[in-house]
């Protein structure tokens, strides 16, 4: 006895199936993840690399964050992952904490390089009056 054959709606509605069970090969946006405190960093929050920091994929509708807290004069502690709390907002400021939120691309949210250009500026500034100051 022949088995029936697969009627062409039939054979869509599989298929269908198949790519919601397996995830069609989508890609989910990558964060770094991790929490670091200025002076003791160990999970290199502060400068993260795929090397070192642990890296998180987000559930759909999450964004990717950058937490900076600022505890006294001299440390900050700073937290990196995926998030719900962005509202598709790219920044947000308080007395507290500043947040930086974004999307674009996978790890966007490490180190900016406007900031390891404005550190090594400060760096190359600091050389510069001291030598001046010393000639």
């Amino acid at each position: 006895m022949a088995l029936p054959l697969m009627t062409t709606t039939m054979f869509n509605a599989v298929v269908i199936l198949l790519i919601l069970a397996f995830g069609a090969g989508v890609d989910a946006l990558q964060c770094y993840n991790c929490r670091g405190i200025t002076h003791y960093d160990q999970n290199q929050c502060f400068e993260p690399s795929k090397q070192k920091t642990v890296i998180q994929e987000c559930w759909a509708g999450q964004v990717c964050e950058k937490k900076i807290h600022r505890i006294d004069l001299w440390q900050e502690v700073i937290e990196r992952g995926c998030s719900y709390n962005c509202d598709g907002r790219t920044y947000i400021w308080t007395p507290d904490f500043r947040v930086h939120c974004c999307s674009n691309d996978n790890l966007c949210n490490g180190v900016s390089r406007t900031t390891s250009v404005s550190l090594g500026g400060v760096v190359i500034a600091a050389i510069v009056s001291t030598a001046v100051a010393l000639w």
